[in-house]
Order: C-alpha cells, then structure tokens, then sequence
C-alpha cells in the first residue's frame, strides 16, 4: 500500500500484527504536509465528529450514573424533588 506503508509490515511471527495507534498516528503525520487542503479538511472534520461523538456519551454515561435505577423506593416527595434539582442543575452545568 502506497499510501500507509505499515500495512504491508509484517511482524516476525507467523502473522500480520495490527498497527498501534502510535504507529497509524505517527504515519499520518509523515504524510499530513503531502495531502491536498480538501483532504486535510476531511480528516480535520472527521476527527472533530469523533471527538463531539464521545463527548456526548460520555456525558450521557454520566448522566445515567447520577440517576437512581430504582426510584419507587422513595417515601419523600421532597427528597425526590430534591433529587430532580440536583440532576437538573448537574446536565445544565455540563
């Protein structure tokens, strides 16, 4: 592959090793100034995407976290109200 040379590398065992994400980031990196400015853009947005994409589920993993599975349990109004605002103002926070 003339593009990203690491893919035809093979290890000294009896199989192809999958690259590390050191060794695809440092390639992409020898390669970077080569690329047209429509392609940087692409991989500029793309990695951008991802990043945006575990930003909201990691936040909504957190948000799971702080909601109680069981909430019948609750005997207080009040505590419950309590609760919702402190989760409310938690999301709004974030």
């Amino acid at each position: 592959n003339k593009e990203f040379p690491w893919k035809d590398r093979r290890s000294g065992f009896a199989r192809a090793q999958e690259p590390s994400a050191l060794e695809i980031a440092a390639e992409q990196m020898r390669v970077w100034p080569a690329l047209d400015q429509e392609k940087q853009n692409e991989l500029v947005n793309s990695e951008e995407s991802t990043l945006y994409s575990q930003a909201i589920h990691y936040a909504n993993r957190m948000v799971y976290l702080l909601i109680p599975l069981d909430s019948s349990g609750r005997n207080h109004k009040q505590d419950t109200a309590f609760e919702e605002e402190r989760v409310s103002n938690s999301i709004t926070n974030r």
